[in-house]
């Protein structure tokens, strides 16, 4: 029937509620869409244009287990040094590929509250109280990719 929508309509308020449930149960974009039969294109568009929020836990943004490390890297280091890591030091210290890895992870953990990035200084990674509070929820043990 012409004007009708499909009963699986993404824009559904249950719809929505179901891909945002899954969202924060930390599952991938990809995962929900396999799940709700959308693919993470249309997941990822949903996401976008009703402001979803993705991965939270009180309020705050979950982090993914190589997140976490380098939060624990980096509050582990500056125990140990009276300098911050460099980008370099956190790649290696977290067992990453690359520093790119490092780096994007760091942009995604200063967009988030839990690190400060001070521009143009090897050094410039600076622990928040919110990502130094995450560190300490979580114990003091160091995590391995």
């Amino acid at each position: 029937m012409r004007g009708m929508m499909p009963s699986n309509n993404s824009n559904d308020p249950k719809r929505l509620k179901e891909i945002a449930d899954l969202l924060g149960q930390n599952l991938s974009q990809a995962e929900v869409g396999r799940r709700l039969g959308l693919s993470r294109a249309r997941v990822g568009q949903i996401v976008t244009a009703h402001r979803l929020s993705t991965h939270t836990e009180r309020g705050k943004p979950l982090l993914s287990k190589r997140q976490y490390c380098i939060l624990a890297f980096i509050r582990d280091f500056e125990v140990d040094n009276p300098y911050p890591p460099t980008v370099r030091q956190v790649a290696e210290g977290c067992d990453l590929k690359s520093t790119g890895t490092a780096a994007s992870n760091l942009s995604h953990l200063a967009e988030m509250g839990y690190v400060r990035r001070v521009p143009g200084i090897a050094r410039g990674l600076l622990l928040t109280d919110l990502g130094r509070s995450q560190t300490v929820e979580r114990g003091s043990e160091r995590v391995r990719m």
